[in-house]
């Protein structure tokens, strides 16, 4: 068992992270959010070729405009030294998308 003094936590070396249960909720909300955002992404290029017949340059076109929020915000946001995204990140990127934010 070993003491760290800094933090005042006793560790032991069989510690693992599976038995943490605030990590194991939030592994799993992880990625059930990332599994989600692959089968958003997959079905939006398969309407866009296969019903809307679109073109590879189309889904160049819909990817550029699902990420340009995020890249302007990134640009144009001023920089804060906790380096939080700035307030309007949240609200721009929300419109942009279509989702009204409450």
């Amino acid at each position: 068992m070993t003491y760290l003094a800094a933090t005042g936590c006793d560790l032991t070396y069989d510690m693992k992270l599976r038995h943490n249960s605030a990590f194991v909720r939030f592994w799993l909300a992880s990625s059930v959010s990332d599994f989600g955002t692959y089968l958003t992404t997959v079905a939006l290029s398969v309407l866009l070729l296969l019903t809307l017949y679109g073109t590879a340059l189309d889904k160049g076109r819909v990817n550029a405009a699902r990420w340009a929020p995020y890249l302007l915000m990134r640009l144009l946001g001023p920089s804060s030294p906790t380096n939080r995204p700035p307030i309007g990140f949240a609200y721009v990127g929300s419109l942009c998308s279509g989702c009204p934010r409450g």
